[in-house]
């Protein structure tokens, strides 16, 4: 007789890169074929007259109030074995679930990680006695889960050190993504004559330092390099500078872009990880970041490519400048950034690995 599937209710936000995330956790989990599943995706929009709720301006209070009605909802008649939360957000105020049944919550950033980057996002903290309510909140729904997924060895620093959470409940297993899809172009070395390519891709476009690489770009002043730009924000045009727009992600033509990339470059100013990143790196090619939150596991300085204090338009200029005249180093580092890929940031491997952990954390074991 087989074993029934485990019951999972999937507490998903839906805001910024969080969503590919759990369409991704969607995929693994109909590939699985042993998790009986139930979703609750936690939208980030205000609507109607819910604007004018002072308390539902608070991402928290909102996050934690739609968890709760959409468990209620999604386990009238079910009863989960295991509850995921993505993230810590949507935890918060579901104090009753995480006493009753067994937790797993992933995240990309802590919140005091969040408040370290978060002038970025127009984020700032709040007064000390809020500060502490957030911080003690937090920290009770992280030590009563069972297992915590940190995206990053830097948010696994943090969970420890600022959020005491036993590090034997602590693994760190990357987002990643699709290799078999995100793969490097099989004829890259076979069209000498075309163009240098420098690819950006974010639509936040100020936070992931878009005017800063427009600005290093018309400084360069190296003919046959163009500047390729994936972005719903408004781009002034200029010389060499080409906008694309309305591209889906995993969508055909936007692999086909990092394919033919040359260089990445995100001189973000403020990002817990950046998926681009990694999809730069199964494409084999190498790319620009910057020291915030965990960029440099995805961009390995002198390994996979080159790192640049945020908002400094003259190193960005020179970083560019250094990658766009040495094409040695950009094959070296392109190769070495497929390897990461594979070795790190496999979604198919890092997703079972995630769901490996919620079976454990059902059966009682972080």
């Amino acid at each position: 007789m087989s074993e029934a599937p485990l019951r999972v209710a999937f507490v998903v936000e839906q805001t910024l890169g969080h969503r590919t995330h759990s369409e991704s956790l969607h995929a693994a989990v109909d590939r699985s074929h042993d998790i009986d599943a139930r979703w609750v995706p936690v939208p980030f929009e205000v609507t109607g007259r819910a604007r004018a709720l002072p308390l539902w301006s608070n991402w928290t209070v909102r996050a934690g109030t739609r968890a709760r009605l959409g468990l209620r909802r999604v386990t009238r008649g079910w009863r989960p074995d295991l509850v995921y939360f993505h993230t810590q957000v949507s935890a918060v105020l579901a104090g009753r679930w995480l006493r009753r049944v067994p937790a797993v919550i992933s995240m990309d950033a802590t919140p005091v990680q969040y408040d370290s980057i978060g002038a970025a996002y127009h984020h700032h903290a709040g007064s000390p006695r809020a500060e502490r309510a957030k911080w003690w909140l937090n920290r009770r729904a992280l030590r009563r889960a069972r297992a915590v997924i940190a995206f990053s060895d830097w948010t696994r620093a943090s969970l420890i050190e600022h959020y005491d959470v036993d590090p034997a409940r602590v693994h760190v297993i990357p987002p990643g993504v699709d290799t078999t899809v995100w793969q490097p172009r099989a004829d890259r070395d076979a069209v000498p004559d075309e163009p240098l390519r420098v690819l950006f891709a974010g639509n936040d476009f100020v936070r992931k330092g878009g005017p800063e690489l427009l600005r290093a770009f018309a400084g360069l002043g190296l003919p046959g390099v163009e500047l390729h730009v994936v972005t719903g924000a408004d781009v002034e045009s200029a010389p060499g500078v080409h906008v694309h727009r309305g591209l889906r992600p995993n969508s055909e033509e936007l692999i086909r872009l990092f394919q033919r990339a040359d260089i990445f470059c995100m001189p973000t100013h403020g990002d817990a990880l950046g998926i681009v990143y990694l999809e730069a790196a199964a494409c084999g090619v190498p790319a620009i970041g910057t020291d915030v939150g965990a960029v440099p596991e995805a961009v390995v300085e002198g390994v996979t490519g080159l790192l640049i204090p945020p908002g400094d338009v003259e190193a960005l200029t020179a970083a560019l400048r250094t990658l766009l005249t040495d094409p040695a180093r950009r094959r070296a580092y392109g190769t070495a950034a497929r390897e990461l890929a594979e070795r790190r940031f496999d979604a198919h491997r890092n997703l079972a690995r995630m769901l490996a952990i919620c079976r454990q954390a059902a059966q009682g074991r972080p």
